[in-house]
This record gives structure tokens, C-alpha cells and sequence, in this order.
């Protein structure tokens, strides 16, 4: 779509340009009548044309010209006047004009000089459109060696013409297990960019994707896209978030932790599916929750413990069916091996909260 914003002081003449472009696809036509209108059009919108008469209220089209070239450079700019002067034509081109008509206006002129200012756009376009593609492939390159545990230095070494200020953007990782039609999940991932310009993804396999946020997106505003894509595709995928990325060569490390975690939701998703294989999986994926927590501590990364305390109390929640005993005595394992074998200190001696946890008739007083 291109933008055009058309300004005179004079209605006539504006809906003559409007007739006269009427013909012509993926226009976006704003209009205005003095440059006190214009400027609050270009604070707020992206504009590709102007055409602005050189005589108009509170400000000339030659000013507006200037302003116009500062805050959007790229603009290009149609004249047109009654004045046929040559200061009014060196004062035109000094601020860039790409093209000068006089009025009245003779449809054959205007169409000549606003389809060469059209094709010159759509030229630039798509040689953004490529450099961009370009880019992308560069930059998804870029990525795949780090994870694969290249520095950043050796990169910056082998690849001294990239510009690898892209990668002070990447905040956040998730990786995605994709278990059907990974055509569909791409699609939908696709249709979510166009609202969220944050995210970005590159597929390592046929079934597993990495998506990517950059500034200035936060955690949660991440959970919730995904959240979101994984509630229009429901039993379509699995995922795992790492933690925040703040040091550039550990994200091959996170990476890594992200991928082991993923490989046994998806086993668990798997066997969660066969109903003769429900009872063994529902233990053994409770066992790895607590391992995790566990480790969690150990490693002191307490956004990792956050998320996996969560998973587990979501986890039970949904095992309607499980006996309050069996959960009363998996939390009553968890405490005493904290403290146990951890040493961890709570506010309540351990004998007191294990109690609590045996005497709870609800698992909501449990999780309290």
C-alpha cells in the first residue's frame, strides 16, 4: 500500500487529484487543506507522496517540503502551483521536489509525473523487500551458529561484512515442537507478525521451530502471543520458553536447557495420547517436575523454578481423577527433600508444613 497525502487550500482542486488517481490499486489517500493539518498527518503517518500546492495557509508547500524531508526522508513530492516563476521552481527543487506541474492541472502531465513517482516507489520496494530477504537469511545463519556453540567473536571473524547489531535486539527464545501440519503452524505464526512486528522464526527441523522476540517485547507479552496461537491450534504443538537472553554467547546454552525440556513434553504429549500408556506417564511426568524444581534450586534460576512450580500445580489441577492422598504425599517428598538434602530454610519448621500439607482435605489448600 502507498501512501499519498494531498494538500491545497483548495477543495477543487484536491478532488480533481482524487478523480484522477481513482484508477489505481493499493493507494492510501489522506488529505488536508494547509500545512498546520499536514504537519500533524506526518507525525502520525507514514507518507510516500506528498502533493502539495506552493501557496497555502500558515505555512508554504516549500516549508512543508523541508519538514517533510526530515521527519520521513524517503517521501517523494509532487508541486504544483499557479506561479510559473523560476524562483518557485529552484525553491522546489533545493527541497527535493521530485516533480513541478502548474495549474490548472492537465491530466496527462499529472499522470506522467505520478506514475514515475509510483514506478520509482515500487522499484524501491522491492529492492527493500530483497535486501530485507536477504538479511533474514543472514541473520537466521547467524542464529543457527550460535546455537550450535560458535562465538560470537569467531562469527564477527568469518563474517566481518554482517552487521551483527541485530542480535543486541534478541531478548527471548521459545522452542516449538510441532506434532501435525507444520505448513498450518508456520501460517498462523506468519498472520500473528503482522500484528506483533516483535517476533521472528526460523524452522531446524521438520517438526521443531525457533521463534525469536525482539525488543521491546516482554516475557509475558510473549507467553501471552504464544498463549494465544497455541489456543487456535490446540494439540497442534508444544513449546518452551528460555529465560531472558542478556549475555549473547549463552544462547546456545539456553537453548539447549529450552530443548530438553521440550523433548519431554513432547514425549509426554505423545504418551499422554495412548490411554493404555496414561497412569506410567502421569508419574513419570510428576518425577520430572520435581527433578526440575529441584535442579532449579540447585542452579539458583528462579525463573525456571517459577515456571516449573506452575507447570506441576496446573499439572495436578488438571488430574482430576488423582487421590488428595497421593498428592498430599508428593508435596510432603518435595519439602522434606528441600530441606533434607538441600538445606533450604523455610519460615515454618519442616514438621510443621508437612503436617499442614497431611492434614489438607483440598489440593487448593496444598498449593496455599
Amino acid at each position: 500500500m502507498i501512501n499519498i497525502l494531498i494538500l491545497d487550500d483548495e477543495k477543487q482542486e484536491r478532488e480533481l487529484i482524487k478523480y484522477l488517481l481513482r484508477t489505481r490499486d493499493n493507494l492510501n489517500i489522506t488529505e488536508g487543506n494547509n500545512g498546520k493539518e499536514a504537519l500533524k498527518i506526518l507525525e502520525t503517518q507514514r507518507i510516500d507522496v506528498l502533493i502539495t500546492d506552493v501557496r497555502m495557509p500558515f505555512m508554504n508547500g516549500t516549508e512543508l517540503a523541508e519538514y517533510a524531508r526530515i521527519k520521513q526522508p524517503h517521501i517523494k513530492i509532487l508541486f504544483f502551483s499557479g506561479h510559473d516563476d523560476f524562483e518557485h521552481v529552484k525553491t522546489a527543487m533545493l527541497v527535493g521536489a521530485t516533480t513541478y506541474i502548474l495549474k490548472p492541472i492537465q491530466p496527462e502531465e499529472f499522470n506522467n509525473s505520478i506514475n514515475q513517482i509510483l514506478n520509482e516507489i515500487n522499484i524501491m520496494n522491492a529492492v527493500e523487500e530483497s535486501e530485507k530477504k536477504r538479511d533474514e537469511v543472514l541473520e537466521t545463519h547467524i542464529l543457527r551458529e550460535l546455537i550450535n556453540d560458535v562465538s560470537v567473536a569467531a562469527l564477527r571473524e568469518r563474517f566481518p561484512f554482517i552487521d551483527f547489531s541485530f542480535l543486541n535486539q534478541i531478548k527471548l527464545a521459545c522452542l516449538v515442537h510441532v506434532y501435525t501440519s507444520h505448513q498450518l503452524f508456520t501460517e498462523k505464526l506468519d498472520a500473528l507478525r503482522k500484528t506483533y512486528t516483535s517476533i521472528h522464526y526460523f524452522s531446524t527441523s521438520s517438526n521443531q521451530v525457533i521463534i525469536y522476540f525482539t525488543n521491546p517485547i516482554q516475557m509475558e507479552k510473549a507467553k501471552e502471543i504464544i498463549g494465544e496461537l497455541d489456543k487456535s491450534l490446540p494439540q497442534v504443538f508444544t513449546f518452551q520458553f528460555t529465560p531472558v537472553i542478556r549475555v549473547l554467547d549463552d544462547i546456545n546454552l539456553h537453548i539447549y536447557q529450552a530443548e530438553k525440556i521440550l523433548e519431554e513434553k513432547a514425549f509426554y504429549h505423545r504418551a499422554y495420547n495412548d490411554p493404555e500408556n496414561n497412569k506410567k506417564v502421569e508419574e513419570d511426568r510428576e518425577d520430572t517436575l520435581f527433578q526440575l524444581l529441584i535442579q532449579s534450586i540447585k542452579e539458583v534460576d528462579e525463573e525456571r523454578f517459577n515456571s516449573t512450580l506452575g507447570e506441576l500445580i496446573r499439572f495436578h489441577m488438571e488430574l482430576t481423577h488423582l487421590p488428595i492422598s497421593l498428592v498430599r504425599f508428593s508435596y510432603a517428598r518435595l519439602i522434606g527433600g528441600l530441606v533434607d538434602d538441600l538445606n533450604i530454610q523455610f519460615d515454618e519448621p519442616k514438621e510443621k508444613l508437612i503436617g499442614r500439607i497431611i492434614e489438607a482435605n483440598q489440593y487448593q489448600e496444598i498449593v496455599e
